[in-house]
């Protein structure tokens, strides 16, 4: 009895302490462990989802759209039975009839699939495809083979102006160079978010309650680049590409009264829409913003307005060309013998170095480098676009004499083409040192509503003072219409600019190349009413003749005479011929109507080729014997003076010696031009229009031999 009762004390002791268990066990599930089994079962029952918001436009200032988001598909393989036994399985069939619409084999796809789990996307290929390759891939009911839907960044232009809008990552969507990354805030926007019910399949309950937040979409950027221009100028530098096959090149153009870009590109380019295809060092070199380089006789015209504002100079003050030396280091002309003695205005125009040393000398280093701070090669321009670098300038502390000799005429030192545009915005525009941008608008893609506008932001005002600017552009105006190459010169317009030929350095700073050079051009027109600034440069061209006038001053001729019409801005009916700029030492040139255009004879035999040029109005002049022409200067397509003489390279004579032009007529910077280019020296004296040489007209002299030639200050025949 006692056994028994006992046994009942155990038992119900026992359940006592299983019912207090299992209380104590619900009561921590209830208490203790209830966030984490919510949030099991919110993951089985809650769903929450990322709505990401449409990207803002890029449009050009006329509302031309340059870069858009379309919609997209992604293939997604089906690729082992799982959880999913009853949808096939993806097999070699399909693979086969696949790969050709993703561009992939089938050995990649099978490599990507051997890889995944039991789904997976087709990368690359399969990737963000347009609405006609999913359409053909719908069509052919593939087992195991499904789209889902995405978006694409899209670039209608293809490479039209690839550095200034950048690309958009494939995979993120982000920005990740120009504009498309300057600008990623306000393109992307911000995505919203949904959280609703869903059953076990994960679709939306009918009578579930669902909480949104709407996406906000990104902005529209609207920019200053006008597609027209950009085509004209992408075109020009293609044939420039093709004509003279440089390593590098780039061109700019501007409004220089509001620091506005109209137009910039480089080559090597890249297509944004693939942007993949191309090397790092294409994507991320934007040479108009990122490559400081030692610019040449571009920079002369920061030298010459410092002269000028501090009355270092009369320009109607004359030197002796050719050498000076600095340091016990002799610095020569570029064409090495010098144009004798010529004054100040005219070594702007014949570009002498020495002339420019003696005025760096006179300025002094202080005083230089106050004009090169107002200027504003001390510091970045600030454009809106990613990867701008600096100048690299001596201190003007520790200067030396020689520094100071080759900075002033542009050697030495390291600026970027967008410093020299916004230096020379400020010369056209009376002094405005303004900042140069590409960002136009920001408008709401809705509503149309501007909701920024950029302006143009003046840096600083009285960089120079106006009459030492007016002086400084009509010079510029005579560099260019005193040139009777016409490289340059457009009739009925006035066009202002500077060449630049400098030196390429070494890579390990111990000297020069002595075959490879930077050429240049700079400029703006109408001269004295500036309404578009142009800039032209070219890294090594595999030419005969590496000057800024020869290479890069065509160029900048061919792309204004299409940008100013398009612009609206109506030639002069006067030409400059008949209306000299005021206190210009030497009459005009040749009227345009005595023009004509150099054909090209390159590969032709030399015979032929005098033929073409005499028929043409032109004559020929061959640097060797008879043979076929590897190479001519002016390069075809340049306009120069009707009777005007053509170089062609041909074999050198076995005798060594070169025929000697006929320098009639020419000006000293052009008889220099055309020695240089059938290997003689120059030897000037007097200056304006070449009326008598040394040696006659094709008389044999030995290669690198020096020919007088007298120069007069009246035009030809008057």
């Amino acid at each position: 009895m006692r056994r028994g009762r006992r046994r009942h004390v155990w038992l119900l002791g026992g359940l006592v302490a299983t019912l207090a268990a299992v209380t104590l066990r619900l009561g921590w599930i209830q208490v203790v462990d209830t966030p984490a089994w919510a949030a099991q079962a919110e993951n089985v029952w809650v769903a929450n989802e990322d709505l990401p918001a449409n990207r803002g436009e890029i449009l050009d200032r006329n509302g031309r759209v340059l870069a858009e988001t379309v919609p997209a598909y992604n293939v997604v393989l089906h690729t082992k039975a799982g959880q999913f036994p009853d949808i096939p399985v993806v097999g070699e069939a399909a693979v086969a009839k696949l790969a050709p619409l993703v561009h992939m084999t089938p050995a990649q796809i099978d490599q990507v699939v051997s890889a995944a789990g039991e789904w997976t996307e087709l990368r690359p290929g399969g990737m963000r495809l347009d609405e006609d390759v999913a359409q053909k891939i719908r069509s052919l009911k593939l087992p195991g083979v499904f789209l889902t839907d995405t978006t694409k960044r899209v670039y209608p232009g293809g490479s039209l102006a690839a550095h200034v809008l950048g690309f958009t990552n494939v995979e993120t969507g982000e920005g990740q160079a120009g504009v498309e990354l300057e600008y990623n805030n306000i393109l992307k926007g911000q995505p919203g978010h949904a959280r609703y019910l869903k059953d076990r399949n994960g679709y939306p309950l009918p009578f579930g309650k669902e909480q949104i937040d709407p996406p906000v979409d990104g902005k529209n950027v609207v920019l200053t680049i006008d597609s027209a221009i950009q085509a004209i100028v992408e075109r020009e530098l293609d044939r420039l590409m093709a004509d003279a096959h440089p390593q590098t090149a780039s061109v700019i153009v501007a409004d220089p009264r509001t620091g506005e870009i109209l137009a910039m590109a480089n080559r090597p380019t890249f297509d944004p829409n693939q942007y993949w295809k191309s090397s790092s060092s294409v994507l991320d070199r934007n040479i108009a913003i990122s490559d400081p380089f030692e610019p040449g006789s571009t920079f002369k015209l920061v030298t010459l307005t410092a002269a000028l504002a501090e009355h270092k100079v009369n320009l109607n003050d004359t030197f002796q060309s050719g050498k000076i030396v600095v340091q016990g280091v002799p610095i020569h002309d570029w064409n090495w013998t010098g144009f004798g003695t010529i004054s100040f205005r005219q070594a702007v125009i014949v570009s002498s170095n020495v002339g420019f040393v003696i005025l760096g000398q006179r300025v002094g280093a202080e005083k230089l480098y106050e004009y090169i701070d107002r200027f504003g090669f001390n510091s970045k321009t600030g454009i809106d676009l990613p990867g701008e670098s600096g100048a690299q300038l001596f201190d003007p502390a520790t200067i030396r004499p020689i520094d100071l000799a080759t900075t002033a005429f542009g050697q030495g030192i390291a600026v970027t083409p967008i410093q020299q545009v916004e230096e020379v915005m400020a010369i056209a525009d009376g002094g405005k040192l303004v900042r140069p941008h590409v960002l136009k608008e920001v408008v709401d893609p809705k509503t149309g509503a501007v909701l920024r506008n950029q302006g143009t932001e003046v840096i600083r005002d009285g960089v120079a003072p106006p009459d030492v600017l007016n002086t400084v552009r009509q010079i510029m105006e005579d560099v260019v219409s005193k040139d009777t190459s016409k490289a340059a010169y457009i009739p009925g317009y006035h066009v202002a600019g500077k060449t630049g030929t400098a030196q390429i350095p070494l890579p390990n700073h111990t000297g020069y190349y002595p075959d490879r050079y930077r050429t240049s051009f700079i400029g703006f027109a109408p001269a004295h009413d500036p309404r578009v600034l142009i800039y032209v440069t070219a890294e090594a061209p595999k030419v005969a003749l590496q000057f800024g006038n020869t290479v890069a001053s065509p160029v900048a001729k061919r792309i204004l005479e299409q940008v100013l019409p398009y612009l609206g801005v109506a030639p002069d009916p006067k030409d400059l011929a008949a209306n000299p700029p005021k206190g210009a030492p030497n009459p005009a040139p040749p009227a345009p109507q005595n023009l004509v255009t150099v054909p090209s004879v390159q590969g032709k035999d030399s015979g032929q080729a005098q033929q073409i040029l005499r028929a043409a109005g032109l004559k020929a002049w061959l640097t060797g014997k008879p043979g076929p022409v590897a190479h001519q200067w002016p390069a075809p397509g340049v306009q120069v003076a009707k009777g005007a003489g053509v170089v062609l390279q041909t074999p050198a004579r076995d005798d060594g010696k070169v025929a000697v032009p006929d320098f009639t007529g020419l000006t000293m910077r052009d008889a220099a031009d055309l020695c240089a280019a059938v290997g003689l020296k120059l030897s000037p004296t007097g200056d304006g229009w070449a009326i008598s040489q040394s040696v006659p007209a094709g008389g044999l002299v030995p290669a690198g031999s020096s020919v007088q030639v007298t120069f007069k200050s009246r035009s030809p025949g008057s």
